[in-house]
């Protein structure tokens, strides 16, 4: 895992031991994202995306240079997320996902250059530092999280008290990848059938 303050930001996977340059550009994630969750990533996308990723050739070993694709673009993803893959919201909304690429293109766009003064057309980012700033656009901001977890109820109506206790357990400190409801995402279950796809398999 690499944390945004206090490592670099990794410009390179290892494959079988030996380390390759790779793209590290948001957009080459975007359009995997976009296309692998609406199952529309097929072998020749597959190709495409690792042309694209790796700098120098693809690796002989074509199911570990996959395996480091997918390994690199799961770390830009910093927020636990539940069964289905979404973020970790409250958990009446926890299945409602909070933006789609295609459908929410020009909003995400102009989010960028009015939020944080970023014209997307025109820079390169790293995966993990897009990935953040997104979040930063729909998530509450750290003073307002931190706010929630240590929220103290003395003195409410019961009323106040459970709106509350639902913020505070919708924001706890979960180990990564479960969800509010203790769900995991099986990581490895995803992946294992997108190299499945890769090989031919349905």
């Amino acid at each position: 895992m690499t944390y945004l303050l206090t490592d670099d930001l990794p410009s390179t996977v290892s494959v079988n031991g030996v380390p390759f340059e790779v793209e590290t550009d948001f957009r080459l994630f975007v359009a995997f994202e976009r296309d692998a969750f609406c199952e529309r990533w097929s072998d020749e996308k597959a190709l495409e995306t690792l042309l694209r990723f790796y700098r120098g050739g693809i690796p002989a070993d074509i199911q570990a240079a996959l395996e480091a694709f997918l390994d690199f673009y799961h770390g830009g993803l910093f927020e636990p997320v539940d069964v289905d893959g979404n973020p970790n919201y409250l958990k009446d909304s926890r299945h409602r996902i909070p933006y789609a690429f295609d459908t929410d293109d020009r909003r995400i766009y102009t989010a960028f250059w009015r939020q944080y003064g970023i014209d997307l057309s025109k820079v390169k980012l790293h995966w993990y530092s897009f990935r953040s700033l997104l979040s930063g656009l729909y998530e509450p901001d750290m003073e307002t999280v931190v706010g929630y977890r240590a929220i103290n109820t003395a003195g409410m109506d019961k009323k106040q008290k459970q709106e509350a206790n639902k913020l505070r357990r919708a924001y706890e400190l979960h180990r990564p990848g479960m969800g509010a409801g203790g769900e995991t995402l099986d990581w490895d279950k995803w992946r294992a059938d997108k190299i499945a796809k890769l090989n031919g398999g349905e």
